[in-house]
């Protein structure tokens, strides 16, 4: 998983951390995405971190059992239905 941050000045970072086993557990996927956040905010400190845009990306997923995903059908219905069509 990598969160992929953009501040309000333009400075792109990136964090990765890779998940011992697929998962489909928003949770789980929430709180690494959290953890690396956590890293981001801590290294700015002590000025505030400011950010215009933050997104997550997920590598390496088993198409199967994505696609049967609740977390995934709720968070990106386009992306599973292009996957369940192709």
């Amino acid at each position: 998983m990598t969160l992929k941050i953009k501040t309000v000045t333009f400075e792109v970072r990136t964090r990765a951390q890779t998940i011992a086993q697929y998962t489909n557990d928003a949770q789980q996927i929430n709180s690494v995405a959290r953890r690396l956040l956590r890293t981001e905010i801590d290294n700015s400190a002590p000025q505030p971190l400011e950010l215009r845009l933050m997104g997550e990306h997920l590598m390496h997923i088993d198409t199967v059992r994505c696609h049967c995903a609740l977390f995934t059908q709720q968070m990106f219905p386009h992306e599973v239905q292009q996957l369940s069509s192709a």
